[in-house]
């Protein structure tokens, strides 16, 4: 049975094929073999052995040492070390590529069983120990496992020459003497009394510490079974010693790796899962690898479920379609893309942006293997910048509207004056012409152009808020019920007006005119958003907090509220709607998104409401309707 595959990297020759010889006869596949470090990890990436037979000295450059460091890197595949070299230098290089072992040439072929079959040992020997019992007698002088036989007094009996070379002792120095001898003196009583057991149990599997005539302290595993005698009791006691010395050493380092491991594994998760980024690696085929918490919490998938699922298994079809064309084009590269703008869709429809950046990798013989994204969720960032942009347009529309408010206020006084001389000079004509006459006609049409453009100009002058008023309290409720058939007037046949006011007492200071004034041009907007269509204007009053008036499309753009409450008037339609782009210049003077020259309403309603420490805010939707509302101070001694 293939108990493995090994690749054996030698460059001699001979050796080599001697190498081959010894661990084809163990039972091991040998993948092949290698004379120089190239040559053995091309092999090893083909081939993927369990473990390496390396020797230090190899052909073409690079050692064997390099070559086991990339091998245990890039591949995982463990190595033990056949060399000459013994000096301290190399064994602290060595420790670098995390060895199985470090023979020194020329080794035994024991030691060389006894290092690559640590893995296979348990079931070795389990093997071994059921084909002992019928060939045991056979191989005994040639087996290459130590053996031993006690009689009931723990004697050494016999023993074969594995046994002396474990010790280190002539058979002779060894036979007759009680195994306890050889242990540590501090060990003899615990020996003695694990051997006693295997009289007592009828076998052994113990653990014993025996010492060797020159090199010291040795771990071995005694296996024993006892032979009774014709009357059933102990007669001879046979055991199999296996030297673990070098496989308790590796084992320790092997523990002291796998421990080092996992604490590498522990750092590693616990800073993928610090960082405020969604973090994923994906192979060369765009599947996913690792992801982190956060990438876990985005696709809503557990961290350890990540791996093997592609983007179709996270996102929409068009998104995962992105997503991979993007992965395509830096696997073409070959380059890094680092801080570019991803726009996806969220499962709810929400629209998110990210600030992705992908860099691919490679695996130790340059070839590409995948790529590390890292993304960050930018949506609020990139909200936040519109809004930056958008205050940024108000305060430049703000400046300029100041400016030209100033130059129309002036042309508008100056145009006053001048009206008021061209209408004196008419009057006077007038007076002097006689009546029914064709003169008589034509100055009475200049009047009444000359008055009409006075009405213009005042009303220029109350957009910019450059009015005289007479302000006195005024209970909303009570003047709305009072005004509430004009204000039906204004509407076509196919709309309807729905009144929704609190009881009086909800009291504001203005002007009864200019306040009529305002809902009177708001209730005809909404009038001219219906059309000829059956529709309803809902007019309703309401006490708001300043903090409760909301910030998009709010006029003046500068206004900050003052005072704590405020009163609100309502005018919704349930009309055409305001495109989004449209809402910012509704109240610029003879703005229309149907036609040119439509007057000067909307702005007025703006004038009137500056005027009165106020703020006029717009919401609307296409094919949906429009909601203007007018928040103006309550009174002092409604507040108090």
């Amino acid at each position: 049975m293939n108990k493995g595959k090994i690749l054996i990297v030698e460059d001699e020759f001979i050796v080599a094929e001697n190498l081959r010889s010894d661990v084809t006869s163990m039972g091991y596949d040998v993948t092949g073999l290698a004379f120089s470090g190239q040559e053995a990890l091309r092999l090893a990436r083909q081939h993927r052995p369990d473990l390496v037979l390396m020797d230090i000295k190899l052909r073409d450059g690079m050692d064997g040492i390099e070559t086991a460091i990339l091998l245990r890197q890039d591949l995982n595949i463990p190595s033990i070390f056949l060399s000459a070299f013994s000096d301290e230098s190399f064994l602290e290089r060595a420790k670098c590529a995390e060895p199985l072992g470090y023979m020194v040439k020329p080794f035994e072929r024991d030691r060389l069983r006894a290092g690559i079959e640590i893995a296979h040992y348990k079931a070795r020997m389990e093997r071994l120990l059921k084909e002992s019992e019928t060939r045991f007698r056979s191989m005994f002088e040639n087996s290459p496992v130590a053996y031993l036989a006690l009689d009931d007094c723990n004697r050494c009996l016999d023993l074969n020459l594995e046994f002396c070379r474990l010790l280190g002792y002539e058979r002779e120095e060894i036979r007759g003497k009680n195994l306890a001898d050889f242990c540590p003196p501090d060990k003899r009583d615990a020996s003695v009394e694990q051997l006693t057991g295997l009289k007592d149990n009828g076998s052994l599997h113990a653990e014993l510490e025996l010492v060797h005539k020159d090199t010291g302290l040795l771990t071995v595993i005694v296996e024993g079974r006892v032979q009774p005698d014709a009357e059933g009791q102990p007669f001879r006691m046979h055991c199999i010693v296996d030297n673990i010395t070098d496989r308790k050493r590796i084992e320790e380092q092997r523990k002291q790796a796998e421990q080092a491991l996992l604490e590498h594994n522990a750092l590693q998760s616990a800073l993928l899962s610090a960082i405020p980024a969604y973090v994923y690696i994906k192979d060369n085929n765009s599947v996913y690898l690792v992801g982190n918490k956060r990438f876990s919490e985005l696709s809503g998938v557990p961290e350890n479920e990540i791996a093997g699922k592609t983007d179709y298994d996270f996102f929409s079809a068009a998104d995962a379609e992105s997503f991979r064309r993007n992965d395509a084009e830096i696997f073409a590269a070959g380059e890094a893309k680092l801080n570019y703008e991803m726009k996806g869709i969220q499962k709810d429809g929400q629209t998110v942006w990210y600030s992705t950046s992908k860099s691919p990798f490679y695996n130790s013989s340059g070839t590409l293997a995948g790529l590390v994204g890292i993304c960050i969720d930018i949506t609020d960032q990139k909200r936040l910048e519109e809004e930056r942009l958008q205050f940024e347009r108000r305060i430049q529309h703000v400046k300029k509207t100041e400016s030209l408010s100033c130059m129309a206020g002036s042309i508008a006084h100056n145009f006053n004056n001048l009206l008021a001389v061209v209408m004196g000079n008419l009057e006077l004509a007038i007076e002097n012409t006689t009546t029914g006459g064709r003169s008589s006609e034509y100055l009475n049409d200049a009047m009444q152009a000359s008055m009409r453009a006075a009405d213009i100009s005042g009303l220029m002058l109350t957009y910019l808020g450059q009015i005289h008023s007479s302000r006195a309290f005024l209970d909303l409720s009570a003047f709305i019920s009072k005004n509430i058939a004009q204000f039906k007037n204004g509407l076509s046949q196919g709309a309807d007006i729905q009144i929704e006011i609190p009881p009086p007492g909800l009291v504001i200071k203005a002007d009864a005119d200019l306040l009529r004034d305002i809902l009177t041009n708001l209730i005809t907007n909404a009038r001219e958003s219906i059309g000829e269509s059956q529709g309803i204007v809902r007019l309703s009053v309401k006490k708001f907090s300043r903090e409760g008036i909301s910030m998009p499309h709010r006029f003046p753009f500068d206004w900050q509220p003052i005072d704590h409450s405020y009163a609100c008037i309502a005018i919704e339609d349930s009309g055409c709607g305001i495109a989004d782009e449209n809402i910012d210049k509704l109240f610029d003077p003879f703005f229309s998104s149907k036609f040119t020259g439509r007057g000067l309403g909307l702005p007025v309603v703006l004038g009137i409401v500056k005027a009165h420490e106020g703020v006029v805010t717009v919401e609307s939707e296409i094919e949906k309707g429009s909601v203007f509302r007018v928040f103006l101070p309550i009174a002092e001694n409604e507040q108090s």
